[in-house]
């Protein structure tokens, strides 16, 4: 009965992973890398998640019932519009700013010739409006149809985040 006593005893001090078979040891060794994604497949994962809350969430954004649907897309087609004219209006103005440098390049300032391109302030006047300051240099006009440009653009930026909503 001593060497049955003596057997238990020695199993008991055996740790756990000891009394495995090297098989299993080795077998949950190559495991853990194949368990463990790597940087890149972390990276893609996170991505489609962000991708599908994002679908999930302009799926609350859009009403259900087909008033509020047509509602809603008759906004959007009224945003997109607005800011078609925008962009439309935007190439105009850069167009017009390369013409004015060309034709502007020889003109006297504050001149009020019809060959070259005038930036006009008109006050109303009882039955026609009256000119109170023509402009006609390059300059001038050019900057002031840059800031028109910016603004413009702002504007277009703003209306292009509120139709992606």
């Amino acid at each position: 009965m001593q060497t049955v006593n003596n057997a238990k005893t020695s199993a008991e001090n055996i740790p756990a992973n000891a009394s495995a078979k090297p098989d299993a040891l080795t077998s949950e060794a190559t495991i853990k890398p194949e368990l463990q994604p790597n940087e890149q497949q972390m990276r893609k994962l996170q991505a489609r998640i962000a991708e599908l809350e994002q679908q999930v969430t302009a799926a609350k954004k859009e009403p259900q019932n087909i008033e509020e649907r047509i509602a809603y897309f008759k906004q959007k087609q009224q945003l997109t519009t607005r800011f078609e004219k925008f962009n439309a209006q935007i190439a105009h103005l850069q167009a017009l700013t390369a013409s004015v440098e060309d034709v502007n390049e020889t003109a006297e300032d504050f001149t009020n010739t019809r060959d070259v391109f005038r930036l006009q302030v008109i006050a109303p006047h009882l039955y026609r409006d009256e000119e109170v300051l023509s402009i006609t240099n390059k300059v001038l006009i050019i900057e002031i149809l840059g800031v028109l440009i910016a603004k413009m653009k702002e504007t277009a930026d703003r209306l292009q985040a509120e139709i992606a909503e």
